[in-house]
Formats: structure tokens, sequence, C-alpha cells
């Protein structure tokens, strides 16, 4: 409206049916001036709009602010300011509605949410990854029992998935300004269901998780590519790899690339090869009964390969239909069992003691899995990017550096990629990494906080806040019994990874160490490589 002119009075009326009888008087307004209304309040309900999806069976207080016509489209937007009984605060909404007595016209295109197979897709994308790698060795130190740690783990962890929706759905309905697009739903979570400190502490381990990931990806990406050029450059060791993928993963992640999915036809790949080698393997598997260290270094490196929860709150909060985010999980971890479960397995029974931390060096060098090698390796490196986006953007939000490209950005998003080269150069094996990640931040993510935040908003007592759910005795018993044994096993884990990093008889030097001592690359270099090639020859041998 022109400054000059007043907007006109408008009066709206609307039947009971619809929304309990209004009445809105505005009038002659300048600029500047506060619009004066009455103090008839209506009741909001889903039968106005069924554009209103997330309103359900809850009655809004509201106020009808101004009515305008929109051009010539015949339509009108109607303002509306709500009123939240819960925190006392004013918030508007634009609605727009079709002109009674018109035409309807060509409808507007919609913007449309995530469908239910979509989701599903992202879950299992998100989460079937570099972890699958690790499980066979993990399952030999767990003996027989880590089989059923993995469907435990799986059922575990999807169980806090569907809990976190479950949360975002309450949020939503109580706290009416979390309605809509939220950048970081996990963290409005935990502070809401606990306050401002669980925010901050859920904000910081998704930051270190992520971090950490993003480390393991660059040195197993670092691993396959020295095995895949192995023969080619013998004299190139492990931690020059390293050095040269960080460096070449620097400007992709300075310009930011997408991602894409490759690890299932890897998974098919590396499981064909396990098959061919247990058909001709004549040595005896041995399995032998490991300590305590060993059993929760490896209960971590499960734990890690089911650490997708911090991501799922954003999924659902995209969805088209949210209802639907229950099965989409659990169809997702269905697909994640079934991409996890052969190699694990399989791996266990057809190679026992002899398998590598990383299966891949324990598979024949065959073309099946060099070219599964790549694929991985490519998975990897947009793993690398898409975790460690999330953590520069942090960074850049928390600094405010502009979004545009320029210098700031450059050197904000080289500095992360130079700590993921400290850290990784100074602890080259990315088990123990993947072991201290999975059981102390991702545990906490993904088996601890979501039940409890769970927990805390149904059982939420105050004034004008109204229990929304019900939790059954068993359920409660099941959920202290995860959150007790997240902690104690978490906490083990944690113990034993820090132990096995720092401990002398298992301790790597770091790559720095060699550099300013007997100029060689690295320790791990001759391990790894004399060990993936006496491994090979030794499956033929009786």
């Amino acid at each position: 409206s022109d400054e000059k002119e007043p907007l006109r009075r408008s009066i709206v009326t609307t039947s009971a049916g619809d929304i309990a009888p209004i009445r809105c008087t505005l009038g002659p307004l300048a600029a500047g001036d506060q619009c004066k209304i009455t103090r008839d309040i209506g009741m909001m309900t889903n039968n106005y709009n069924p554009g209103l999806k997330n309103i359900g069976a809850i009655k809004i207080p509201f106020i009808v602010l101004v009515e305008q016509k929109c051009g010539e489209d015949k339509d009108r937007v109607v303002y509306f300011v709500f009123h939240s009984e819960c925190i006392s605060t004013f918030f508007s909404m634009e609605m727009s509605v079709k002109q009674e007595g018109t035409d309807d016209g060509p409808e507007k295109p919609k913007t449309k949410g995530l469908s239910s197979f979509a989701a599903t897709l992202f879950i299992a994308g998100g989460m079937a990854g570099s972890g699958v790698l690790a499980l066979p060795r993990a399952i030999v130190n767990t003996g027989y029992i880590g089989i059923l740690l993995l469907a435990v783990f799986a059922f575990n962890s999807a169980y806090g998935g569907i809990r976190l929706g479950m949360c975002w759905s309450i949020v939503e309905e109580k706290f009416h300004e979390h309605r809509g697009a939220s950048r970081n739903p996990y963290c409005v979570i935990a502070t809401k269901a606990v306050g401002n400190w669980a925010g901050s502490l859920v904000s910081n381990c998704i930051r270190i998780t992520l971090f950490g990931a993003g480390t393991v990806y660059l040195l197993l990406s670092s691993q396959i590519l020295q095995s895949l050029l192995m023969n080619a450059l013998p004299n190139i060791g492990f931690c020059t790899y390293f050095l040269i993928a960080a460096i070449l993963v620097i400007p992709l992640i300075i310009v930011g690339l997408g991602a894409s999915l490759t690890t299932v036809i890897a998974c098919i790949l590396f499981f064909t090869q396990i098959a061919f080698d247990a058909e001709s393997r004549t040595r005896t598997v041995r399995h032998e009964i490991h300590g305590f260290k060993d059993f929760f270094m490896s209960f971590g490196s499960i734990l890690f390969a089911f650490g997708g929860a911090s991501f799922l709150p954003t999924i659902q909060n995209d969805m088209e239909d949210k209802r639907q985010f229950t099965k989409s999980v659990s169809i997702a971890f269905g697909i994640i069992m079934v991409i996890y479960f052969p190699i694990a397995v399989a791996g266990f029974f057809v190679y026992g003691e002899d398998v590598h931390p990383n299966v891949t060096l324990s598979l024949t060098k065959t073309l099946i899995v060099d070219i599964g090698n790549i694929l991985i390796a490519m998975h990897l490196v947009f793993a690398f990017l898409i975790v460690m986006n999330t953590v520069v953007q942090d960074i850049e939000e928390l600094f405010k550096i502009p979004r545009d490209f320029g210098w700031k950005r450059c050197a904000i998003r080289t500095s992360v990629v130079v700590c993921c080269i400290i850290v990784g150069e100074t602890i080259p094996e990315f088990d123990k990494i993947l072991s201290l990640i999975g059981g102390s931040t991702i545990t906490l993510l993904t088996f601890v906080f979501p039940p409890y935040f769970y927990k805390k908003l149904c059982d939420r007592e105050e004034p004008g806040w109204e229990k929304v759910r019900h939790i059954p005795l068993f359920e409660r018993i099941y959920i202290w019994n995860l959150i007790f044994i997240g902690i104690i096993g978490g906490g083990a884990s944690t113990f034993s990874a820090i132990s096995a990093i720092a401990a002398v008889d298992s301790f790597t030097k770091p790559c720095w160490w060699h550099l300013f001592n007997d100029h060689s690359d690295g320790s791990l270099t001759d391990i790894d490589q004399h060990a993936a090639q006496t491994h090979i020859v030794s499956q033929l041998m009786p």
C-alpha cells in the first residue's frame, strides 16, 4: 500500500463451521500508525484451511489483522495474529485463501517435501557407509555375541530415531514458532526437553562426531588409495597418501560439492569376492577369545555403523507427510541390515582372526575388489565433504563469515582440513578413532539422548502444558535400560579406545615422528602392506 493511502476498513466474518464467528475492525492507517483491533478472538482448526497440516485438533486463538486483495488473481491474503498461551507472546502468520464467489482458476504450485520413499532412501544412504568396513573385525573381536549385538544395536538405533521424530512432533505441537523449516531440530529438541545447556551439548556432540567421522573417511580413502596403487607405486607410504588425499579435498570443500551413493554396489562386489575367497580357502579359520578391551573397542565400532541419528529430525522436518516418518525409519534400517549383515558375518566366518580392521585389505586383490574400492573411495570422499561442510558452516556462522566465496571462507575451510591432517597424521589408525567416536558422542546422540528427551517431553508438567503422550511402564523400563547400557557401554568403549591409542604395545608412532627422526614414511605403511600381502598368500596355502 502507498504510504499516503490509508488501508481500507476491513470487516471479516466467517461461518461457525470453520472458525468461531470473529470480527476485525481496522481504522484508517497511515505509515507508522498502530492498528486498532477488536477484542474478538477466534479459534482456528484444521477445517478452515487444509494446508495447515500441523495443527491437527489443536485450537489456536487468533485475531484477524487485515485483509487485502492480491491484484487480478482473485485471491485475497488474510494476515492473522496468533496468541500462544504457553509462551504468552504474539507471532504472525500469512495465509492465502480463495475469494468467495470467484472461479478457482489455475492452482498455484506448492512446495512439496520429501515423500516417504525418498526419506527412506535418504536415511539408508546417509547411515550406510564406512562403518561396514570395520564390522567384520568388530564381530571377530566380540565373537558370536557380536552378531547378536549387530541386530540389537540396529533395533535400538531405529527406536532412538523414531523417538526423535516423536520428540520433534511434540515440539511442533507445543511450540508453534518451531513449525516449518528448522536448521538444527535436534538441538531444538534438546533445548525444549531439558534446557539451553542440553542444546549446546547436543550441538557440540554433533560437531565432534562429524569432525571425527570426516577424519575416519579421509584415513579410509587414503588406505584404499594406497591399496589400489600399491603395485604401481610401492615406495609411497600411507602417510604420504593421507597428505595427498587431504590436499586434494581442500578445493572440493571450498566450493562445496554434492554426494553420490555407491556403498550398496561396493558391498555387493566385496561380498562376491568374499564368497570366492571362501571357496578357494583351505586353511582352518581361527576364532580366538578376546578380552574386555577388544570387546568394548568393537562395541564402539558397531555403534559407529549406526551413528546417523543426528540428521534424522532434519529429514523428518523436510517430509511432506511427517506421519510416515516411523515407517521410513523402519524400512531404512531394514535396508541397512541387508547391507551390513552379509559383509559382517561373511568376513567373520571366512577370514576369522586374519581379517583386517579394514575388510577390503583382507580380500584377494582382483578386478572386482578394485572396482569396489574405487566406488567406496568415491563414497568416502563425498561423505567427507558432506559431514565437514556442516562443521565449517557452523564455524562460519559463529565468526559471521559471508556465505559468498571469499578469502575468509577459503581460510576457514582450509583450516578445518588442516586440523583433520593433524589428527590423522598423529593417530594414523582409523579403527581407533572410529571406536573413540562411536563409544562417546555417537552413543550419546543415538542411544542415550533420544529416549531421555522423549521421556522428558512426555512427562513435562507445567501451567499451560498438557501431557501429549503416555509412556507405558514396559517402555519406561526399556528406556532406562537403554540409557544405562548406553552410558556404561559407551564409557567402557571410550576408555578402551583411549587406552588403545596410548598403550605401548599397540601404539603406532605418528607420521610426523618418522619425518623428524628416521625420515621414513611411517611404520604403518610397512605393517599394512606386509600384512595384506602375507594374508592374501596365506589364504591359498594349507
